[in-house]
């Protein structure tokens, strides 16, 4: 059985740029681990908050699965 790819299409609304920044080693190498070598489109906003005050990142994804076959296209 071949292996499913997600593809997806992200927003990230993130309340602290230097967080974001300290841990970019972590992120990139879960976004690669994720998403292999073919990145999507992304769009990255620094906003003062979020409503749940706790939260400190929020992804907005538009996803699907692809089957094996139709990634290798």
């Amino acid at each position: 059985m071949g292996r499913n790819r997600l593809k997806s299409i992200k927003n990230w609304y993130l309340t602290s740029r230097s967080e974001y920044q300290a841990a970019g080693a972590g992120i990139g190498a879960a976004w690669r681990e994720t998403l292999g070598k073919n990145f999507p489109p992304s769009t990255l906003l620094y906003i003062a908050g979020l409503v749940d005050e706790r939260a400190k990142v929020e992804i907005e994804v538009t996803a699907f699965v692809a089957a094996a076959q139709d990634v290798a296209r």
